[in-house]
């Protein structure tokens, strides 16, 4: 998975928008989560700050309507991710960023559950992995 360090400028988060064709970004400080950056926010900062500003400055701080555990159900994450105006949730495992999920990657699962052998009972850490590069 994707992430940008806390101490990028919003220059260099605009570019890895660009690199990557996402929407947003765990933002990561010294191996843990610190937040959200979503390319709404870049668009907020004038173009001539963008070089000065720092990622830090801009990204929605992680907060439990960001974050859910590996064991988690799907339906609470459903939830989570509903209500937190970002659409997007880590997924942490002892302080450790291990995924993070989009509402779009929430519905496949919902969908799996109704196969046999689906996604029945396992929670959101058992989602059907993507692309390692996948951010959002």
């Amino acid at each position: 998975m994707v992430t940008v360090p806390i101490d990028a400028t919003v220059a260099q988060l605009a570019d890895a928008f660009w690199a990557h064709h996402v929407s947003s970004f765990p933002v990561v400080d010294g191996g843990g989560v610190r937040g959200i950056a979503s390319v709404q926010q870049v668009h907020s900062v004038p173009a001539e700050q963008r070089t000065q500003r720092r990622v830090s400055d801009l990204m929605r701080p992680l907060t439990d309507d960001l974050v859910v555990g590996p064991d988690a159900s799907v339906f609470d994450a459903l939830g989570k991710a509903s209500r937190n105006e970002v659409g997007r949730l880590a997924v942490v495992s002892n302080s450790r960023l291990v995924g993070y999920l989009s509402l779009k990657d929430i519905t496949h699962v919902l969908t799996l559950r109704g196969l046999p052998g689906g996604a029945a009972d396992r929670g959101v850490g058992s989602a059907p992995r993507g692309p390692q590069r996948r951010a959002a």
